[in-house]
């Protein structure tokens, strides 16, 4: 799905960045966990352009169709 890809590219490219810093900055190691807690924050918060969150979204065909429903209304300027 787009918001896995979404997660898993930020994820990714963060992982990266970190790796390399972490040899020169220790503290590196503080940032990926604070990242790591961002990025399950995101995943488990109810997001305004869709009143769910992707973790809901993900696990749900019912919501999933209801997004992808409500997104093609809006493009047809129907809400």
């Amino acid at each position: 799905s787009p918001i896995e890809a979404l997660n898993r590219t930020i994820r990714l490219s963060l992982e990266k960045f970190i790796a390399v810093l972490s040899n020169e900055h220790p503290k590196m190691v503080q940032v990926e966990k604070a990242m790591s807690d961002i990025m399950n924050s995101y995943n488990h918060t109810k997001h305004s352009s869709t009143n769910y969150s992707p973790i809901e979204i993900l696990r749900s065909k019912d919501i999933q169709t209801d997004v992808f429903l409500k997104q093609e209304l809006k493009k047809l300027d129907i809400l």
